[in-house]
């Protein structure tokens, strides 16, 4: 069998794209746990929780994107010979990895801002949102990096 050009993008692809789903999964894993406990000291902040718990899962939506970009956009440009494939490889493996990383770091976040909602009676929702949303910002950027690099070597 022949490794060809195209199989590297999309092994890279998929690769990303687990990353991002596995930080994704962690993020909630860790923003549930946080949550119940909230919720079995204040019922009332069902509607916070869900909110707050709920943000990690967009990196897998953001690496899903560039997932999709690589099939529909890349792919078909993709030379038969060369290294491209490899940059492509290398550009999934640094948005996954950036994905990873955001939703990690987002769900420390939306934990804090979770476990103090009772103390705050709800009052530290809005900055908990804000404060995560520093977080999913770097999420964004990966993505945006992998679409503007892919458009840099004329793959779309």
């Amino acid at each position: 069998m022949t490794i060809t050009p195209q199989f590297i993008a999309i092994l890279g692809a998929v690769l990303g794209e687990i990353l991002a789903m596995f930080g994704s999964s962690v993020g909630v894993l860790k923003t549930g746990e946080a949550g119940s406990a909230t919720l079995a000291e204040d019922p009332k902040q069902f509607r916070n929780v869900i909110t707050l718990a709920a943000m990690p899962l967009t990196q897998t939506f953001y690496m899903m994107i560039v997932l999709v970009t690589v099939l529909a956009l890349v792919l078909p440009k993709l030379p038969e010979t060369g290294t491209t494939g490899w940059w492509v490889f290398g550009i999934c493996m640094m948005t996954g990895l950036a994905e990873l990383h955001s939703a990690y770091f987002q769900a420390r976040v939306c934990v804090s801002a979770i476990a103090m909602l009772p103390k705050s009676k709800g009052f530290l929702f809005t900055p908990g949102i804000l404060m995560a949303a520093y977080c999913e910002l770097e999420g964004i950027v990966g993505m945006v990096f992998a679409i503007m690099a892919f458009a840099l070597l004329r793959l779309m």
